[in-house]
């Protein structure tokens, strides 16, 4: 509905958040942004090179933000 096609599976999607392993324990029940700061980032969905159970749009996964990582891009958001 919104003319966004086939965006499963392309590109992991480097988000703004920090990374941590028991955030979403103590986190807002509502839009969590994550922790203030950590070492980790977050990256969501999968990408071409996960298996299927990753390529999902609540797939969460994290690695260094000065790591190489092909399967991961970021996408650009315009707020009126």
């Amino acid at each position: 509905p919104f003319g966004c096609e086939d965006m499963a599976g392309n590109a992991g999607e480097w988000v703004a958040d920090w990374y941590a392993a028991g955030y979403f324990a103590q986190s807002p029940a509502a839009d969590p942004t994550g922790p203030s700061t950590g070492t980790e980032k977050v990256i969501k969905s999968g990408a071409y090179v996960d298996s299927a159970s990753r390529v999902r749009a609540s797939f969460r996964h994290h690695t260094g933000p000065t790591d190489p990582a092909n399967y991961a891009s970021f996408r650009c958001a315009w707020s009126r």
